[in-house]
């Protein structure tokens, strides 16, 4: 096993003509590798044979040995099929398209069964190196790199690396050669990309940078990757719409014609190119209402209980007062005034059995409701109370919240949103920029994480955010894709690389690191305002409800003590 140039490999067969060793049984061979690697894959190993009626290829498919291999007998015409079985491996005679071999690299080229690691097992007959890479460059070039050659006459396997531009082989057909991954280093290949330039997930600091800095979670993924199998980048960043018809070609193609390979654009591509690489985390778009208003001062001393429990407790005195004035020798202690106030008028204790049983449990309940009182209405002075926040568009509904959705030229309410009951709260404006507050909103879920936190959304006076997510209620759930040139090398690298950040969390870390520093929003963690926060102190008029709560008592208890003097006297 060894690699060189291809003059040294041409040496090389000089050299050594009288050491390569003809085959014995070639049908055989095959088989030796097609069992060996069909062994190393646990999933189901699928192997094609293009043109089964060539001999050379009808012989190794009527081989004994791979009996028990699936098979599948194609033709050129049989690639443009989507099957749900894609190829492991491929066998096919590579003389016989020589000639003609613009039809099989179209059909291979646009196949839908043909991935980008389809191992492709070449029967080929060459004098030379050179020979190969006449046949990988007529052929494979734009295709596949997963290529090995084997020779129809003598036992040689050849594979050609198109990163670094070097032959392998090896005269005993060593399967320690074959099908490896070329892509862990691609030797300083450049990667040509197009993005949007009003992406959240992508920028460039210019319109064209070449190994420069580009941000974002998916140009910072697409950018490490690269570094990491020792690419190179070229970035173009475009600002028109990729759906627009006469805009699309712009970001495929550079102003010289040369195709990019990739498409930095996060939105749902499958209308426009075949060939996409999805994302791992699934987006949605979330709804962001405005928050409940603050609550008035006389709402403070309702708000603590439900309109049910008021109403028990209003049912409950009018009981006692009824039933102290219908029957006044029924009780020694009036209900009221023990019960609420605690007046023991006679010991209740001496009191008569049934007397007991029925002030000694509205003494407890009434414990019990002035305790939860006490405390919820304690509760709600750790914050600005408010009423509650809308959970679901009824509560928006009930509020006469509209949602204010951007006024474009998609208008088909019921494509993009479905929801009957979603499309009687929306509302076109020009600009939701300049929407009126008291709208709500649409967001990509990722994003509202920050924008709620920006300087537009958040509440000077009290330093609470002004908006607030729908509880359990999403739009558009989908899973979000770049377009990669079809048969991508490297894809295998960007997919795993990009698992491997998403765990990490650096996708999140990079998203919100683009926005808070090109649109100027500011963190919710920022230790500034964490420590404004934290050292904030309450001030005697942020306890005006506490006071105003103790002058109506204060007040109360001197009327009562001036009634009941008045009551003595007379």
């Amino acid at each position: 096993m060894a690699s060189a140039p291809y003059s040294m490999v041409a040496l090389l067969f000089v050299l050594c003509n009288g050491q390569i060793v003809p085959h014995t049984n070639l049908p055989s061979a095959i088989a030796d590798i097609i069992i060996h690697f069909a062994s190393l894959q646990s999933s189901p190993f699928d192997c094609w044979f293009l043109d089964v009626e060539l001999e050379l290829i009808g012989d190794i498919v009527s081989s004994p040995r791979i009996a028990h291999i699936p098979k599948v007998f194609a033709r050129i015409p049989s690639f443009h099929m989507n099957s749900t079985r894609k190829p492991s491996m491929l066998v096919m005679y590579a003389n016989a398209y020589l000639n003609q071999s613009h039809d099989l690299v179209m059909a291979l080229f646009l196949s839908l069964s043909m991935e980008h690691d389809t191992k492709y097992l070449v029967l080929a007959e060459f004098s030379s190196p050179q020979d190969i890479v006449v046949i990988y460059s007529k052929i494979f070039a734009q295709v596949a790199t997963n290529v090995v050659f084997i020779h129809t006459q003598v036992k040689l396997a050849l594979v050609y690396n198109p990163f670094k531009k070097v032959v392998i082989y090896s005269d005993k057909m060593d399967v320690g050669i074959m099908f490896a991954d070329m892509t862990s280093n691609i030797y300083g290949v450049q990667v040509r990309f197009t993005l949007i330039g009003s992406s959240p997930w992508c920028a460039l600091r210019e319109s064209r940078v070449e190994n420069g800095l580009v941000q974002g979670s998916i140009g910072n993924w697409v950018t490490e990757t690269l570094r990491r199998i020792n690419g190179t980048w070229y970035g173009v960043q475009l600002y028109c719409d990729p759906t627009v018809k006469d805009c699309t070609p712009h970001y495929i193609y550079d102003e010289d014609g040369t195709p990019f390979d990739l498409i930095l654009i996060n939105m749902y591509l499958r209308q426009l190119l075949l060939t996409t690489l999805d994302l791992t985390e699934p987006v949605r778009t979330v709804i962001l209402a405005p928050r409940g208003r603050m609550l008035q001062m006389f709402e403070l001393f309702t708000y603590p209980f439900e309109p049910e429990l008021w109403t028990l407790i209003i049912l409950l005195l009018i009981a006692c007062a009824l039933l102290s004035t219908a029957f006044p020798n029924l009780f020694q202690n009036d209900p009221f005034m023990l019960a609420v106030c605690g007046f023991e008028r006679y010991s209740l204790r001496l009191a008569k059995p049934y007397e007991k049983m029925i002030l000694f449990s509205l003494i407890v309940l009434f414990f019990f409701i002035s305790c939860a009182y006490e405390n919820k209405f304690i509760s709600l002075m750790t914050s600005y109370p408010r009423v509650p926040d809308p959970q679901t568009l009824g509560d928006l509904r009930r509020a006469g919240i509209k949602i204010a959705v951007a006024l474009g030229k998609d208008t088909d309410l019921n494509r993009r949103f479905p929801d009957p009951e979603l499309q009687s709260l929306i509302e076109f404006v020009d600009d939701l920029m300049l929407r009126p507050k008291t709208m709500a909103m649409m967001a990509e879920e990722r994003m509202a994480r920050v924008i709620l936190y920006g300087d537009d959304y958040i509440d000077e006076a009290t330093g609470d955010v002004l908006f607030m997510p729908l509880k359990g209620y999403s739009i558009n759930l989908r899973v979000n894709a770049i377009a990669t040139v079809p048969k991508c090398p490297y894809r295998s690298k960007l997919r795993d690389f990009e698992r491997k950040l998403f765990d990490a969390g650096l996708m999140r870390y990079w998203f919100e690191e683009m926005l808070y520093e090109n649109m100027e929003f500011r963190r919710a963690y920022e230790l500034s305002k964490v420590q404004l926060q934290v050292d904030k102190d309450i001030s005697v008029s942020e306890l005006q409800p506490v006071w105003v709560l103790l002058a109506v008592g204060w007040i109360a208890s001197v009327v009562i003590l001036f009634v009941e003097i008045l009551w003595t006297f007379e």
